[in-house]
């Protein structure tokens, strides 16, 4: 990104986004981006003129920033009772939210994806989308904002938790359209129920040792339950720095872990793991691994608790458990 500016790319490092990404895609390396619901807050001067440009992702954003400019043009931004647009403080700085109870607003959003899929991207992933907000971690810095909640104008507490969902939406029904062909694959950090129509999961910022990734695997199980079956984490951990017994376990670290993997001499791709509930893969690796021994049962018991008759995989694998 351009400083932080969603839809756009830092052109001083990525000339060419396009043709870097099918360079990627001939090795066959999908493309994956990640899109945060925080605009950056940036009001044009009085005496900049209008954006002229085709391509506005890969244009100049320094005088004014084009999503900024049509989302408050549109009044798509969330606002405070009092009316006065709402400014939490994320990766951009200032920023402004979108308020996605607007089908406008989702429809929009959406569709700014073209700056992506026209280079390629082949998916996209939602993150600090609870919303974050630097300002305050308590929530009461977003208590009296409010959203659009088809005419009822309603509080954030009300509409928190369907934020994440319905940018979720907006992502997926806006893949579809530009891309009808193909099946919009998308990631969020934030969910409500339902989240499994739009969207697979990770469970976010988890710490880099072995109790936060026992934690894990209870978290796959009942998002599972829940209705979401496709999950996956954060292996190797994001928060701290993980042992080489650790960083040995993952086939696919973050980037950032990848730099102290790497410290401690241990070679791994950067591709980030994401399980679909079942035995097959995730609890085959844990079976593979000796230091879960102590995962292997709950595991097996979370992924059965819910049929009557274990399938012939999920048989085996507590054979070998129990052997």
């Amino acid at each position: 990104m351009n400083e932080y500016r969603v839809f756009t790319f830092d052109t001083s490092r990525f000339p060419d986004p396009k043709g870097l990404i099918e360079k990627l895609g001939k090795q066959g390396v999908k493309t994956v981006v990640i899109v945060d619901p925080g605009v950056k807050y940036q009001p044009p001067g009085s005496s900049v003129g209008p954006m002229n440009s085709a391509k506005p992702e890969i244009a100049p954003q320094d005088q004014r920033y084009y999503v900024f400019d049509q989302g408050t043009e549109n009044n798509y931004f969330q606002h405070r009772k009092n009316g006065q647009l709402f400014i939490p403080r994320v990766w951009p700085g200032d920023s402004v939210f979108v308020d996605f109870t607007l089908p406008d607003a989702r429809r929009w959003w959406g569709d700014l994806h073209r700056a992506y899929t026209n280079s390629g991207v082949a998916g996209i992933w939602n993150d600090m989308n609870e919303p974050a907000d630097f300002i305050d971690q308590t929530g009461k810095n977003q208590i009296d904002v409010v959203s659009h909640d088809e005419g009822e104008n309603s509080t954030h507490a009300k509409n928190r938790n369907v934020f994440a969902l319905l940018m979720a939406r907006a992502t997926y029904e806006g893949l579809a359209r530009l891309q009808p062909e193909r099946r919009p694959f998308v990631v969020t950090r934030a969910a409500y129920a339902g989240i499994q129509r739009y969207s697979t999961m990770w469970t976010g910022d988890s710490n880099s040792t072995w109790a936060s990734l026992a934690l894990n695997v209870p978290m796959f199980t009942t998002l599972g339950l829940s209705g979401e079956p496709f999950v996956g984490s954060d292996v190797g951990g994001f928060i701290g720095r993980a042992t080489g017994e650790l960083a040995q376990l993952v086939k696919g670290p973050r980037v950032h872990e990848l730099r102290d993997a790497l410290a401690d001499r241990v070679a791994a791709p950067v591709v980030l793991p994401l399980h679909p509930l079942g035995p097959a893969e995730l609890l085959g690796e844990l079976l593979a691994v000796p230091e879960l021994v102590h995962l292997r049962l709950p595991v097996l018991a979370g992924s059965v608790v819910h049929r009557s008759t274990p399938s012939p995989g999920e048989r085996c694998l507590l054979r070998c458990t129990l052997s």
